[in-house]
């Protein structure tokens, strides 16, 4: 979400998901129209806190698949109309 987040909150929100039965989850960079914070994609933080989901989501057993890229910048292709 553009960079808001933290260990603490990804750990909370893993626990809730598997609590109510959620089983996986993909990871998705994207922070179109959202405020930025401070961790930056690709930052030493942002890496930090893809190692916590990592940790997290093997413990509480949830599968766990990650989007290729930051946004929609690399999943499609482009049209020319010309």
């Amino acid at each position: 979400m553009n960079g808001n987040v933290s260990a603490e909150g990804i750990t909370l929100d893993l626990k809730a998901m598997n609590e109510i039965g959620v089983i996986g989850f993909q990871l998705f960079q994207v922070g179109a129209g959202i405020p930025k914070s401070p961790v930056n994609f690709g930052s030493s933080k942002h890496l930090q806190l893809l190692q916590h989901v990592v940790k997290e989501a093997d413990q509480l057993g949830l599968e766990l698949v990650m989007h290729n890229c930051p946004g929609w910048s690399l999943s499609g292709g482009l049209c020319s109309l010309s």
